[in-house]
């Protein structure tokens, strides 16, 4: 009998060190297994951020193209930093008897390659860069003297922020 005990001892000793070993292990491929995707996730993140970067240094050259072609129109009549200290009476009433929406003629190749990536952007970027494509389609669909006055306010809005997007550093997303 006493043989019969310690076997029987043995066994659940045995059992309770593989039920401990089973446990550990288990608990190290968890941990394992969530720092890989932890790993994955930061390489994940790390190629977003290029890719965002890199679709910011193409919009921001088209911005930047766009922008000089809005101002060498508008030198003609008025400059921009004269426009932009306009009120909209005196806004409408400069621009009464001009139309040349036909004189702008904006780039929009890479908003168009890019515009479902710009969706993944953080709201802040992805909200201006909309903005600013939005406004090139109001000054190019519609003229001047057309314009609402909330049109207009947001005209200027719209105009400081392009001017910080263009000469700000976007390159550290």
């Amino acid at each position: 009998m006493e043989f019969m005990e310690i076997v029987k001892a043995d066994a659940f000793w045995g059992l309770v060190g593989a039920v401990i070993g089973g446990a550990v292990s288990i608990i190290a491929t968890v941990m394992q297994i969530k720092a890989q995707n932890k790993a994955q996730e930061k390489q994940k993140r790390e190629q977003h951020d290029k890719t965002m970067t890199i679709i910011v240094r193409f919009i921001k050259n088209e911005v930047r193209h766009n922008y000089e072609v809005l101002e060498e129109v508008n030198k003609e009549f008025f400059p921009l930093e004269m426009i932009k200290n306009f009120t909209y009476d005196e806004f409408i009433q400069a621009f009464r008897s001009h139309y040349i929406k036909e004189r702008f003629e904006f780039e929009t190749d890479h908003y168009d390659k890019f515009k479902y990536e710009i969706a993944y952007m953080e709201n802040r970027f992805a909200n201006e860069i909309i903005d600013f494509y939005d406004m090139f389609e109001m000054i190019r669909s519609e003229d001047y003297r057309e314009w609402s006055k909330e049109q207009f306010e947001n005209f200027k809005e719209t105009l400081v922020d392009l001017n910080f997007f263009i000469h700000s550093d976007y390159d550290h997303w």
